[in-house]
């Protein structure tokens, strides 16, 4: 796996995901995911308390990370770029085995749940991005399409 964008090998440990967001948004996301896919090893959501401070927040962040990282890398899901989620994410730093992926959705959890177990942290997160991407759509015009 010299340049880290081959396939992980059969039976090795997946991608590790840690979705964050504030309160049960996390555990939602989760639960939904699994619920169309199955259970999910190297996967860890928690929720922010609104109370709770940045430091905890990174103490956490960083607990999940090491939790779901097996050698292949990590990727944290949060809902938008911006508040204290993406601050606490970003506050990872530019450690090389960790991604920040922000906007998440179903469709992205869905994908990211059937490539991650034989693929690359950089092929992981490109299939996530387009499938988040592909299936944002204004539904009442295709509903309208549909009608026609």
């Amino acid at each position: 796996m010299g340049s880290g964008e081959s396939d992980a090998a059969a039976g090795e440990a997946p991608v590790g995901l840690v979705l964050l967001g504030f309160d049960g948004l996390p555990d939602a996301f989760k639960a939904a995911t699994e619920h169309v896919v199955g259970p999910q090893d190297a996967l860890v959501a928690f929720g922010l308390d609104r109370s709770g401070g940045r430091p905890e927040c990174r103490s956490r962040l960083e607990a999940a990370v090491d939790q779901v990282e097996h050698g292949h890398g990590v990727l944290v899901l949060i809902d938008a770029q911006n508040g204290v989620a993406a601050e606490c994410a970003r506050s990872l730093g530019n450690r090389h085995d960790v991604r920040v992926l922000s906007g998440v959705n179903l469709p992205m959890l869905i994908k990211l749940a059937s490539v991650r177990e034989d693929q690359a942290l950089p092929a992981v997160v490109g299939a996530g991005l387009e499938a988040g991407r592909k299936y944002i759509h204004v539904a009442s015009t295709l509903l309208a399409v549909d009608r026609s």
